[in-house]
């Protein structure tokens, strides 16, 4: 009888080794699949096999700071900004198994699964404390395995920002641009096309220097940036003093929004600054299917070029 119980223990250890090690060859291969994609993709994995009630994903670089979620239910990515304070330098530096609760998040508790750096991304990842998947060694196997894939990820996010943005602006650079333009921006179901230029660059960076010049350059960028708050919409830093903004697939009159919108932002972006002011020219122009693209950029600019005549003043070079 006592060689049959231990035999009967023994059995059951080896169906539940044989249970962990079938789970974590399925977790590396759905993690494996994620591997050429963003990295806040392996949330639905981390889910699955590690935080049952819900994971959050906080992300830092030099020019952001975001936490990722996934909502199950929805099957859709939900990515949060978030300022970057002294409460979030200590989210994202809590040694693994630290229990936070954080306003933004709510009354619940998260423990943190994994946190580091790599590169210029400081990141940590948070696991809801209600239900937590198998035993805490189980875990340790797993989130091991994840953090390789999850910093493999980051840098290949990374890499490409860098490839795909103008430095000083943050911006789409004009390299994105020409691929957009191959692949996606010939045959829209419709498309507004902006174009910008900046007045007075020389003017600035020859009486108050280069410094100032950049500032002006970097507030016409965010004049930009603060209107491109959906996926549709492109800035882009086409090369010195010259912007574009590209809308795919909305009517005309959100293009005439957005148009009064950047004006707003321009305006409120200039009263914060208090100092010079930025002007800047714009041509808007829209397209239906069937547009040449070429032609809807030559008209863009034109009406560019008159608005730049329009804000110089009388005796002034136009360009």
């Amino acid at each position: 009888m006592v060689e049959i119980m231990e035999f009967m223990e023994l059995s059951r250890d080896m169906a539940e080794v044989a249970r962990f090690f079938k789970e974590l060859n399925q977790f590396k291969t759905s993690v494996m699949e994620q591997m050429t994609k963003p990295f806040y993709m392996l949330l639905p994995i981390i889910e699955k096999y590690i935080c049952k009630c819900g994971a959050k994903l906080i992300r830092c670089t030099q020019n952001l700071a975001e936490c990722y979620s996934y909502d199950m239910e929805k099957k859709i990515y939900i990515k949060k900004e978030l300022q970057r304070d002294s409460e979030l330098e200590q989210l994202i530096t809590k040694k693994s198994g630290s229990i936070v609760q954080w306003d933004i998040w709510g009354e619940d508790e998260y423990a943190c699964l994994l946190s580091g750096n790599i590169m210029h991304n400081a990141y940590a990842l948070y696991g809801k404390c209600d239900k937590m998947s198998n035993a805490k060694d189980d875990n340790k196997l797993l989130i091991d395995d994840l953090k390789l894939y999850l910093e493999n990820g980051l840098m290949r996010d990374e890499i490409q920002y860098e490839s795909e943005h103008d430095k000083m602006t943050g911006l789409y650079n004009k390299g994105k641009y020409l691929a957009r333009l191959k692949e996606e921006y010939q045959a829209l179901d419709s498309i507004a096309i902006y174009n910008f230029d900046v007045n007075y660059l020389k003017k600035i960076n020859d009486t108050l220097g280069h410094e100032a010049g950049d500032r002006l350059l970097k507030r016409a960028a965010d004049s930009i940036k603060n209107v491109c708050t959906q996926d549709n919409i492109h800035g882009y830093r086409m090369g010195g003093d010259e912007y574009l903004m590209i809308v795919a697939n909305e009517d005309r009159a959100f293009a005439d929004r957005l148009l009064q919108a950047w004006e707003e932002s321009l305006k409120q972006l200039n009263q914060a600054a208090g100092d010079f002011e930025c002007i800047i020219a714009v041509g808007m122009v829209y397209g239906e299917k069937g547009y040449l693209f070429e032609d809807l950029m030559k008209e863009s600019d034109e009406l560019m070029y008159e608005d730049k005549k329009k804000k110089k003043k009388p005796g002034e070079e136009i360009r």
